[in-house]
């Protein structure tokens, strides 16, 4: 084989595996360091819940758009059940939900002012196969 079709050889190969790494990497697969970075610049946490000792549930809000992420607290690492969604009352909503490593999310409705959400998450228990929920009322209104 030449040098010039070993090269080409290896620099295929070279892509298709970085291509096959990136499809491995999904945006909730990634690690981030906190719920502020999922959701993006510009959002902060306005409330918390804990949803039975393994998952925490963020809502966050940036002046526009609502932002709920379901941070694992425990089994961080291994893919488990965990979901997150938000719902503007009178508006859109958004769910994201799956086998996640570390989080599931941002679930993101813009259009919230003046009006109500409710957020809400749902995480296993790998210890029992449980599922454990939690969901906000109508709040957070304004």
């Amino acid at each position: 084989m030449s040098k010039l079709k070993r090269a080409a050889t290896v620099a295929m190969a070279t892509s298709a595996m970085l291509a096959g790494s990136a499809l491995l990497a999904g945006p909730a697969n990634a690690v981030a360091s906190s719920p502020e970075e999922v959701c993006g610049s510009g959002y902060r946490v306005i409330n918390t819940e804990s949803i039975g000792g393994i998952s925490t549930l963020y809502l966050l809000y940036n002046g526009n758009t609502n932002c709920v992420v379901n941070w694992k607290t425990k089994y961080r690492g291994t893919a488990s059940s965990v979901s997150a969604g938000l719902q503007v009352q009178n508006g859109g909503s958004d769910r994201d939900a799956g086998s996640f490593k570390y989080y599931a999310g941002p679930a993101k409705v813009s259009g919230a002012a003046g009006r109500c959400v409710r957020w809400e998450g749902t995480t296993r228990d790998l210890s029992d196969n449980t599922d454990h929920g939690w969901s906000s009322p109508w709040e957070h209104c304004g």
